[in-house]
């Protein structure tokens, strides 16, 4: 999962500086990235307004799902595929019944500045392009996690 500029900072002045507090919660959602099917293409500097530009309607059934360190464990492992350590969240399920935009990504958001507003930290695309017309109730965020790689 590349990390926007956001995350990098925060990741350093939590080890290094002390300088920021540990968030209580993980937002995760889902949004269509590559450009080629009309998507966002995210970068280092991009934000969570970025996101929501191609973020599933969440007027219908969709929503973000928050995460509380307090309640969940994170298992932490080395992906000797992509050769990084890696946190792994707990899967997720995204109702989704009543969506039909395309999806092929998801994100992570913290609130780094424990000031109530969440941040855009980290994404990673899926290996397929999932249209959530043909998904008929949950789509389900398996196996999915965050490493430290910076984004390109």
């Amino acid at each position: 999962m590349p990390l926007v500029h956001n995350g990098e900072e925060y990741c350093l002045k939590y080890i290094y500086d002390d300088a920021v507090v540990k968030p209580t919660s993980v937002t995760v959602g889902l949004f269509l990235n590559d450009p080629n099917d009309g998507g966002v293409d995210l970068g280092l500097t991009s934000s969570i307004s970025d996101v929501d530009v191609t973020e599933p309607d969440n007027s219908l059934t969709y929503a973000r799902q928050t995460i509380s360190f307090n309640d969940v464990d994170f298992t932490t492992v080395f992906d000797s595929d992509l050769n990084h350590w890696k946190a792994i969240f707990e899967d997720m399920s995204f109702d989704v019944s009543n969506n039909t935009e395309n999806i092929d990504a998801f994100f992570v958001a913290w609130d780094i500045d424990d000031d109530s507003t969440i941040e855009l930290v980290g994404y990673e695309q899926f290996d397929n392009l999932y249209d959530l017309s043909t998904i008929n109730g949950n789509f389900v965020l398996a196996e999915a996690g965050q490493t430290l790689e910076p984004a390109v």
